[in-house]
């Protein structure tokens, strides 16, 4: 086989044949790529555009984003790593061996993309294994991975946006990690679907420690607690309603703040605070960095800083 490497096109045609080498300039989307036989394509970008595989082409390392539209004619090939957060249309037999499929859920809106299959007729793909990526803030609902899911009997590995393994995950199974359950179904029409929902259901208890991904401990209220990576907890989900003291938070830690939490004396070394806010919440935090104090409070954000090693994600609006 002939193989050519290609640079993203907006607004033409291209049409790959073993013949000819084509290069192009970066466009706007809305490309149109044939892959035909004999022809390996590898490392496209696909971005708002449509690729067609045809009898014998193979498509290797090849990123889908949202909005595209890849068709696998019967006979075509995958290879290496194949991530969609597009669409896969695949309408006959498709040789994927050694191939691993990655259905890019952090790209899918779950509201806007909830009637609609990213790989059509999974049962016509042959050898490939499967991988789901999330973003730390996933939407809670339920994905449809594929259509003609019938065949499908093995797990699936759940992995974070920075390629972080969750755990893996199979059919009629969830997987917890952190606050949130990751559950694989076959629904009656053999669709394979992913539903990301919250793991938490004891509402007395509001404050909730994990060490990788599996809860440890939750209460009611804490004092005193330190999070880093290889330390006791790693991670602390507080809740509406929850108190948390004298929480000191270092590298490799996290601290998830619901809407209406309370944290008070934190000792920021290093780690990640994401904070979940409203503008008229009552969410308290009060604490001290390397650069002094910071703190949250009746809507105003106040000192806190980026540092190396440091992150603070703010949602709901914020600013």
């Amino acid at each position: 086989m002939i193989e050519q490497q290609l640079i993203q096109t907006g607004g033409v045609q291209v049409i790959i044949e073993p013949e000819g080498v084509y290069w192009s300039v970066d466009g706007a989307g809305l490309g149109s790529y044939v892959v035909e036989s004999g022809v390996v394509s590898s490392g496209l970008i696909l971005d708002q555009d449509t690729l067609t595989v045809k009898n014998g082409g193979t498509l290797r390392d090849t990123q889908v984003l949202s909005g595209s539209l890849v068709t696998l004619e019967s006979g075509a090939a995958l290879a290496s790593t194949i991530t969609l957060g597009g669409t896969m249309r695949v309408n006959g037999p498709v040789l994927a061996t050694g191939a691993e499929i990655v259905f890019s859920l952090d790209q899918r809106d779950v509201e806007k993309d909830s009637a609609s299959a990213i790989v059509s007729n999974l049962s016509q793909i042959s050898g490939a294994s499967y991988t789901i990526t999330v973003s730390p803030d996933q939407d809670k609902g339920t994905y449809i991975l594929a259509d003609n899911a019938s065949s499908f009997t093995g797990s699936i590995t759940v992995k974070n946006a920075t390629g972080k393994t969750l755990g893996p995950v199979s059919v009629g199974g969830y997987l917890d990690y952190d606050i949130t359950r990751y559950t694989l179904t076959r629904n009656a029409s053999n669709q394979l679907c992913l539903t990301v929902s919250s793991n938490i259901s004891d509402v007395s208890e509001k404050v909730f420690l994990y060490r990788n991904g599996q809860l440890v401990q939750a209460f009611i209220s804490v004092n005193g607690v330190s999070l880093s990576s290889g330390g006791t907890y790693d991670t602390m989900y507080v809740t509406v309603g929850g108190i948390a003291s004298n929480i000191t938070l270092s590298l490799g830690g996290s601290l998830i703040i619901a809407s209406g939490a309370q944290i008070s004396n934190l000792t920021h070394n290093g780690g990640i605070i994401n904070l979940n806010l409203k503008s008229d919440d009552n969410t308290l935090v009060t604490g001290n960095n390397q650069y002094g104090t910071f703190s949250y409070q009746n809507g105003v954000i106040s000192n806190f800083a980026f540092y190396a090693g440091a992150v603070q994600e703010i949602s709901s609006g914020m600013t």
